[in-house]
């Protein structure tokens, strides 16, 4: 007898190849980067660029890329090399 699979592991493995799934999480994700630069920006109109401002701007960059790593990861092509 085999011993099931982690029921984290078979989870994750569920969302990733569950295109609605992983289009809702990186829309939530990506739509959160942009509002965060939205917000950065707005703050700062007319003002020099200071240190918080530009944190804001790195931490939305970062947001929105990682909703857009996650939806274009390829389905099945996961753990092949490829």
């Amino acid at each position: 007898m085999s011993n099931p699979p982690p029921l984290l592991e078979h989870t994750l493995e569920a969302f990733f190849n569950c295109w609605r799934c992983r289009v809702v999480a990186c829309g939530g994700l990506i739509a959160s980067g942009l509002f965060v630069f939205g917000a950065a920006r707005r703050r700062n109109l007319g003002r020099p660029f200071n240190l918080f401002t530009a944190v804001q701007m790195a931490s939305a960059t970062g947001l929105i890329t990682s909703g857009l790593l996650v939806i274009d990861e390829r389905v099945g092509m996961k753990d092949t090399g490829k």
